[in-house]
């Protein structure tokens, strides 16, 4: 009888579907909307919940003053234990906006030393640089003169399209959105049934 209950219960719980939710960061002086587009789609398509998190509130356009984004949380609210990752858009803001900024550069640090995903497409890689958590390894971002430089001097090992070290992904730009977003999604399905590799 007391095997019978444990069998049940077991059944019970793999039956059961655990959401995830992602923090997603965009600049307020200019993100890129491709970018942003291409990850929400995918979250939302797949049922994974997001919210959209920067340095202020308010109602913010993209780089091509095209669209236009509604932020209600702001970084330092991030509760990374609430999150299974954190997602960082591009667009040419996030020099000023994101590069050397503390607070995200701690959120950062606090979700990759949890092993949760953290990932930057276009400029944003250039976060997790100055966040200290690429030296070293390989990975991409929105090829510039000066990019290429900050590359170089952390000895990181510039390659194109969609790099993928563990928990951490970056991605060149707008070009590569939706390997990005599908690259994200395939690791939060392998985290979820606990078959996460390097890929």
């Amino acid at each position: 009888m007391k095997r019978a209950m444990i069998l049940i219960l077991i059944w019970i719980l793999s039956t059961i579907t655990f959401t995830q939710n992602i923090a997603v960061i965009i600049s307020p002086g200019g993100f890129q909307a491709k970018e942003l587009n291409s990850v929400r789609e995918m979250l939302k398509r797949n049922n994974i919940n997001y919210d959209i998190y920067s340095t202020r509130t308010g109602d913010f356009w993209d780089m091509f003053r095209i669209q236009k984004e509604a932020v209600k949380k702001v970084i330092n609210e991030i509760d990374v234990k609430k999150y299974d990752g954190i997602v960082i858009i591009g667009g040419i803001g996030v020099k000023k906006c994101l590069w050397e900024n503390k607070i995200l550069h701690d959120k950062i640090l606090e979700f990759n030393k949890a092993g949760k995903l953290v990932a930057a497409i276009c400029f944003g890689p250039i976060v997790l640089v100055k966040a200290g958590i690429l030296n070293g390894k390989t990975a991409t971002c929105y090829p510039t003169f000066e990019t290429k430089k900050i590359f170089k001097k952390e000895k990181i090992k510039y390659l194109t399209g969609v790099v993928i070290n563990d928990n951490i992904i970056t991605a060149d730009g707008p070009g590569s959105a939706k390997k990005f977003a599908d690259k994200i999604l395939k690791y939060l399905k392998e985290k979820k049934s606990g078959k996460t590799k390097k890929d």
